[in-house]
């Protein structure tokens, strides 16, 4: 049995300037006292598209096919925070993409069609341009977050 990853598609936040700024952001969001995991900086990324859990041979192959994506630089501006599902229910903490999220949709359908050329399903959530900054992992004082 081939082993399984779990795995997806994104563009990983590289610029410090702006780690330091999310940094910040998250320091602000934990002095809230609401019970937080934020995202490492070295881990903080513009997901495209999530695959789950697929196996070692099929990840190769959409690497393989990653590579031959083409599309022009263009320029992101991150802002405002959000949060999934909804304020009244805080599970995750993100900023949104203002300048360039046209830009980004593009990109993220040729991910997903070339993901479909594949036999991937399509996305049943669509995509959502965001950058998760923080996850709550218990309700304690997540109410401090709506004012924040």
């Amino acid at each position: 049995m081939s082993e399984k990853i779990r795995s997806f598609i994104s563009i990983d936040i590289t610029d410090q300037n702006l780690l330091d700024k999310i940094v910040g952001i998250q320091r602000s969001l934990l002095e809230t006292g609401a019970d937080l995991k934020t995202v490492e900086p070295e881990n903080l990324h513009l997901t495209l598209r999530f695959l789950g859990e697929i196996p070692r041979s099929t990840l190769e192959l959409v690497r393989g096919e990653l590579k031959s994506l083409r599309f022009n630089r263009f320029k992101l501006n991150l802002y405002g925070l959000g949060a999934f599902p909804n304020l009244r229910r805080i599970n995750v903490v993100w900023i949104g993409v203002r300048e360039g999220k046209e830009n980004l949709k593009e990109v993220a359908k040729k991910v997903e069609f070339m993901l479909k050329k594949l036999g991937f399903p399509p996305d049943p959530k669509g995509f959502s341009p965001h950058l998760t900054i923080a996850r709550v992992r218990t309700g304690k004082n997540r109410d401090r977050l709506i004012d924040f």
